[in-house]
């Protein structure tokens, strides 16, 4: 009776945990993107708009709950929470509420981003977005006082795991979550945002924080609400933030077994890649013979908000949208090659590689809303590479080729890759001037018949740019290009058949 006991429960924790990984996607769809920094009203608004009518599995907001007000408004002072209330400068509670069930009839899912490894540090007294006051190691509005905290140590070395998971980074008190009065406090939040129709989360400074703590905390959060079209049990998608590039002790693989946990490897090298151009080949190379974790447990992306202000390091951390066409690139392999959960980015512009720009916004520090022009483009400082349409392209493309596997592989020479999902699509990748190749045989996968290179598109009256001719003789296409794609991608899949 008793292994039969442990059985049940070893089964029911698989379940719990494994469900951890699942974003809850509706209607077959695959991405997720990050809003950076949007108001809820835009989110919900584009959710209506645009998301829900473009296969966009998810979003992915910015943080919540108060945060400390920093004078100048930068990004980063949402990283510095004061309280669990929800008021911030993207909206409160019942706003928060009416974007996640505005996205959701349209099938979009929101995850949030929170940080709970630590509060707020100023050297005076800090006042909050909803009000609150604080002072270091006292929160009234949290409930938190010295006694919550690990005692005050700055980290000296990332090769030192307690120096990392015990002392404050880059000044701020961290929590002590060995304290049950602690993780009942940061559950009840999750639970409440989970109540109010969150499908998950994206946990910041997991490094930082001991795995089985994190694991405890996870565990105890509820089921998400079925009257949010959730399947009955379906358990609250965990998206990690680990930065590993295997040189520290503190390991990635740490925290797969309850979460995927994002991929900084994948995100650096398809951005080195891409960002020089010369050798291809190597995006075949990507996965976990390079150290990557699992597909299972990945969440890739090109970039994030905190890799796209780093681009101009020695390291050239990752693309971003100041480098247009190779951006694109990297997108499209992404969302083309079958590894991991896809996050895209949606950015705001910012001056050179200011890492504290804040978003737009107006004399009064209000963010701006996110604004369109006639051509459907962001205006007001807002990029919205979301909704370049070569992006918007290969979102539709991951769906229509969703559960195949790579068949075939094609290197043309060091600046010329393609590949297939077995008989469902196919992509060509070239650093080079797609117009060499015009009228000239390549691999395809595709049944006979005419398709549109989804990445050229379609003209204001829906007529395609670039037909791809598939001859039924050979495994071989002929490409007649009717304008112009200079992307440096084509590509087709069974949903963009012409005839």
């Amino acid at each position: 009776m008793h292994t039969i006991r442990q059985i049940i429960l070893l089964s029911f924790a698989f379940i719990r945990t494994n469900g951890q990984h699942n974003p809850n996607f509706k209607h077959n769809r695959r991405a997720i993107v990050q809003l950076f920094e949007w108001k809820f009203a835009d989110v919900a608004n584009e959710c209506e708009t645009f998301l829900g009518k473009h296969n966009f599995g998810g979003v992915q907001v910015s943080q919540v709950n108060e945060n400390i007000i920093i004078k100048g408004r930068p990004w980063c002072e949402r990283l510095q929470p004061m309280s669990f209330k929800i008021l911030t400068r993207s909206g409160n509670s019942h706003e928060f509420l009416d974007m996640t069930r505005r996205c959701e009839k349209v099938g979009v899912r929101v995850y949030v981003d929170i940080v709970i490894n630590h509060m707020a540090a100023a050297q005076t007294e800090m006042i909050g977005t909803a009000g609150s006051t604080a002072t270091y190691k006292n929160y009234p509005s949290a409930g938190y006082t010295e006694k919550d905290f690990h005692r005050t140590c700055s980290i000296q070395s990332y090769f030192d795991a307690f120096q990392v998971r015990n002392c404050e980074l880059i000044g701020m008190p961290d929590l002590n979550h060995g304290s049950q009065y602690v993780r009942s406090k940061i559950v009840s939040f999750m639970n409440y945002l989970i109540d109010l129709g969150a499908a998950g989360f994206h946990v910041l400074h997991c490094k930082h924080m001991w795995p089985n703590e994190l694991n405890d905390i996870y565990d105890a959060l509820n089921n998400l609400r079925e009257d949010f079209d959730f399947e009955p049990g379906a358990r609250p998608f965990i998206m990690q933030e680990v930065l590993d590039f295997g040189e520290e002790p503190v390991s990635k693989t740490e925290y797969t077994s309850f979460g995927v946990v994002t991929e900084f490897l994948y995100s650096r090298d398809l951005s080195q890649i891409f960002g020089d151009g010369n050798n291809l080949t190597e995006l075949f190379k990507l996965g976990p013979e390079l150290g990557f974790l699992q597909s299972d447990d990945s969440l890739v992306f090109v970039d994030n908000h905190d890799t796209q202000r780093a681009f101009s390091s020695n390291d050239k951390m990752s693309l971003n949208f100041k480098s247009r066409k190779r951006y694109i690139m990297a997108n499209a392999f992404l969302l083309a090659y079958p590894f991991g959960t896809i996050r895209l980015m949606s950015s705001y512009n910012f001056s050179e590689y200011d890492i504290q720009q804040g978003p737009p916004m107006d004399e009064n520090e209000k963010i701006l809303s996110v604004t369109l022009d006639d051509d459907g483009n962001c205006e007001n400082g807002w990029i919205c590479e979301h909704r370049w349409k070569p992006i918007v392209q290969m979102v539709n493309f991951r769906v229509n080729v969703h559960g195949t596997s790579i068949t075939k592989r094609r290197v043309f020479d060091w600046n010329t890759v393609g590949f297939c999902r077995e008989d469902k699509g196919f992509i060509v990748f070239t650093s080079r001037n797609f117009s060499s190749l015009v009228g000239n045989l390549i691999f395809v996968c595709v049944p006979e018949g005419k398709y549109c290179d989804v990445i050229a598109g379609y003209d204001e009256n829906g007529n395609c740019l670039s037909i791809v001719d598939v001859d039924s003789e050979s495994e071989a296409i002929l490409f007649k290009t009717e304008g112009s794609n200079n992307n440096g991608i084509l590509a087709v899949h069974v949903g963009s058949r012409l005839d």
